[in-house]
């Protein structure tokens, strides 16, 4: 069977805990050196934090990437290596919701548009958000009907390949993009390969 899967942007803003986050340049150290031993220099190449008020960006960037993205990528690439088209998507829209700002498009924010349903009454839903939602359910219908999310009316959605890594980004304009964030996930995809290696 084809795959479908993707992830969303902020994934980490409503999962992550704040409270549980380095607040200090020391601390945040010694969790980055405690989790990824010997590759700290490296970690810090792909999630740069300058001042500690960088911190918190870099743990949700972190939390997203490893928790979400680097999975997501893995699964389209198992199936592919399987002989399965396999079709990768990020949504990057920011829902119009009163926490916008600090939200972004957050943990599950994208299903209220596969679904055709804009109805939440503290969302001040536009046009954008209203195309947005008819091309994400066009894409999951078609998909559903024949394994292809592609169909009339709506960009062509490559199947994802090692290669090109083409994934669509469903934003403000649905678009083909490539290598989602493929040097912050390459490095994550790393650092599980040697913890592997270490706990053998």
């Amino acid at each position: 069977m084809p795959l479908l899967v993707g992830s969303n942007a902020n994934e980490w803003t409503t999962l992550g805990v704040p409270a549980t986050f380095p607040k200090t340049m020391v601390d945040f150290r010694r969790r980055i050196d405690g989790q990824f031993p010997s590759m700290a220099t490296e970690f810090d190449t792909v999630y740069p934090v300058k001042t500690e008020a960088d911190i918190a960006e870099a743990m949700l960037a972190l939390g997203r990437d490893y928790f979400f993205a680097l999975e997501m990528r893995t699964w389209a690439r198992m199936a592919t290596a399987g002989g399965r088209q396999a079709y990768l998507y990020q949504f990057t829209h920011v829902p119009p919701g009163p926490s916008a700002k600090a939200w972004g498009a957050y943990h599950a924010s994208e299903i209220q548009y596969v679904f055709g349903n804009l109805k939440n009454p503290t969302f001040k839903y536009t046009d954008i958000d209203r195309l947005l939602s008819e091309a994400m359910s066009g894409y999951w219908a078609n998909f559903a009907k024949t394994g292809d999310p592609s169909g009339k009316g709506l960009p062509t959605w490559t199947a994802y390949d090692s290669d090109a890594e083409a994934y669509l980004d469903l934003g403000d304009t649905v678009q083909m993009k490539h290598h989602l964030r493929k040097a912050q996930v390459d490095f994550l995809e790393r650092a599980q390969q040697a913890r592997s290696t270490a706990t053998r």
